[in-house]
């Protein structure tokens, strides 16, 4: 890895979920920790005004305690009188105004958790297509549907949870603060009580957590499976193997099962234990406060609320890290997809724009190419001249894609040079390149969309003018003008409706209809009958001398249309008897 690459990648792995967050979501976080702070706040208050109001309510034999004479002195700082009515007035005050943070905290939390979730969906796409075409190529289909649909989700969930966490920490806070005001050796009690009980339901946190990262690795696993089996699903039933694939998306959906089946069970066990434990410990307390007379009755009822929303919300805490486990299982999995992105990003020096035609040839010298430490190219050196049709034949493995993938700029030669008119291709600027390029793949995508949107790809620039001219000059002018719509009809995914020779045009019009100066051509007559590919080649013939094109092929047709083939084996290209450098 090459230390300018490294030196870009930005890794949040150091710091996780949190970090994320508060990079991608800086100023609504900010927003969140007020409106939290604001939300426990109110939630305290309104429970400290309990022991006045019960004090009032039931009154104490030992007079009021020193919390309700300060809370008192503190109202009739601000000219009110103690009531019970104003007791009652405040504590359902201060509970509406904490309802309506709590509502801002919810709201906001939505919008940053869909936020979060669209920045890491971007942030992968974006890294993934700014790679190098190799590690696009061999990234399983699986991981990216999988990254940008469930596991972002969970990620935005973790989010969810993580600010729940986040609530409950200041609420915690607070009600620590209203027991050392009424009664600060209670108040220790309850601290070294909750911690407690935090300390003997860790090992179930930690239990949740593990198997959510498992749950994360097998459910990846099983989505890249099915996403690689489904597309090839017609061949195998045609043949009968379906049952083979059965037994691998059997071992990963049951690991997955028992992945999730572990969690449930910490999950259950958190939940479940929690309260029994809670109990026991506010039995003993409140045994120990009746049997030794250490409170009034009225501070006893309230520290026992304060006391059980302590408890209750800091084994909610507890819980929400669990989920926040599996949230961050997510990131780590969506992360370690960006990063690897990163890793391999595309690296292109060249600046300059590449010519508006070709007009002379784009010439390889001594190009050689390995992926890894197989050297598949040794020293190719060919000319692909402007207004005639180039063919690379030869047999599988030979290098004749390799050869077409370096003319495309999708992967650096490893020696030797290749230039346009004389200039080297890594002059140019590389989106520049490719945006004039038509490229034809052997296995024609179309989408299930207008003829119009899949001549233009929805490019704004490709106007009706342009796709009209495209059809016409694929020779499908008749076969769209004889749909019912015309440009308007809708195809089938994958073309249904269409011959395999009209697809094929279809696709060369789309091609052309994005004006490129270079036409690369994948195996355009393959699997095609007879007939289909005469009309194929008879289309290419046809503007072959308007541009520079590139074909590879295995069919003869091709080759008795061409005005140079070269034979490629062995990591070599030659020329073949019959097509002189100075053919035309």
């Amino acid at each position: 890895m090459a230390p300018s690459v490294a030196s870009e990648v930005r890794s949040y792995s150091g710091y996780g979920l949190i970090g994320f967050f508060v990079q991608h979501a800086r100023r609504k976080s900010a927003g969140l920790a007020l409106l939290l702070f604001l939300f426990g706040l109110f939630e305290g208050l309104g429970l400290a005004t309990l022991l006045p109001f019960l004090e009032s309510l039931l009154g104490s034999g030992a007079g009021s305690s020193a919390f309700s004479d300060k809370f008192e002195a503190l109202i009739g700082a601000v000219g009110l009188s103690p009531s019970l009515e104003l007791y009652l007035a405040l504590f359902v005050g201060l509970f509406a105004i904490k309802a309506c943070f709590g509502f801002g905290v919810m709201w906001l939390v939505g919008i940053a958790a869909s936020h979060v979730a669209m920045e890491l969906r971007l942030s992968l796409l974006s890294e993934l297509v700014s790679a190098r075409w190799l590690h696009i190529a061999h990234f399983p289909k699986g991981f990216v549907s999988n990254a940008l649909s469930a596991e972002a989700d969970r990620v935005a969930m973790g989010y969810r949870e993580l600010v729940g966490a986040g609530g409950d920490a200041v609420q915690v806070l607070f009600y620590l603060t209203v027991a050392v005001l009424i009664s600060w050796q209670t108040a220790l009690l309850a601290l070294v009580a909750g911690f407690g009980i935090a300390v003997s339901l860790r090992g179930l946190i930690r239990g949740v957590r593990s198997e959510a990262e498992d749950m994360t690795i097998a459910r990846r696993e099983l989505v890249r499976r099915l996403t690689d089996a489904l597309p090839s699903m017609k061949s195998l039933k045609s043949m009968g193997q379906e049952e083979y694939l059965v037994p691998a998306l059997e071992g990963d959906t049951r690991r997955f099962f028992r992945a999730q089946s572990r969690a449930e069970g910490y999950r259950s066990a958190l939940v479940s234990f929690q309260e029994p434990i809670l109990v026991a410990v506010m039995a003993v307390g409140l045994w120990a406060v009746v049997t030794f007379d250490l409170l009034a009755p009225p501070t006893v009822l309230v520290l026992a609320a304060v006391f059980y929303r302590l408890v209750m919300t800091t084994n909610l805490l507890q819980r929400r890290f669990a989920a926040i486990a599996a949230g961050e299982a997510s990131f780590q999995s969506i992360n370690s997809h960006i990063e690897t992105a990163r890793l391999h990003k595309e690296t292109w020096r060249g600046s300059e724009e590449p010519p508006a035609r070709i007009s002379d040839s784009i010439h390889l010298a001594e190009v050689g190419f390995a992926y890894g430490e197989a050297e598949v190219l040794h020293g190719v050196s060919l000319e692909i001249p402007a207004g005639q049709l180039t063919v690379l034949k030869g047999p599988s493995g030979a290098g004749k894609s390799t050869i077409m993938d370096l003319v495309l700029g999708l992967i650096p030669p490893s020696r030797g040079l290749i230039h346009v008119d004389g200039t080297d291709l890594r002059d140019f600027s590389l989106s520049a390149w490719r945006t004039r390029i038509g490229y034809v793949p052997q296995d024609i995508l179309l989408f299930s969309d207008s003829v119009r949107k899949n001549v233009s790809l929805g490019n704004p620039k490709v106007s009706d003018e342009l796709v009209r001219s495209a059809i016409r000059d694929a020779g499908l002018s008749d076969v769209i003008d004889g749909l019912p719509e015309g440009l308007d009809t809708l195809i089938g995914e994958g073309g249904v409706g269409l011959s395999g020779g009209q697809k094929q045009r279809l696709a060369i019009a789309r091609a052309l209809a994005q004006d490129p100066i270079l036409l690369v051509l994948d195996e355009p007559t393959a699997s095609l009958d007879g007939e289909s590919a005469q009309a194929v080649c008879r289309t290419i013939e046809g503007i072959k001398h308007r541009l520079c094109i590139l074909a590879v092929s295995h069919e003869d047709n091709l080759s008795a249309i061409a005005d140079r083939t070269y034979l490629v084996q062995e990591g070599k290209a030659s020329l073949m008897t019959g097509h002189s450098l100075g053919s035309g």
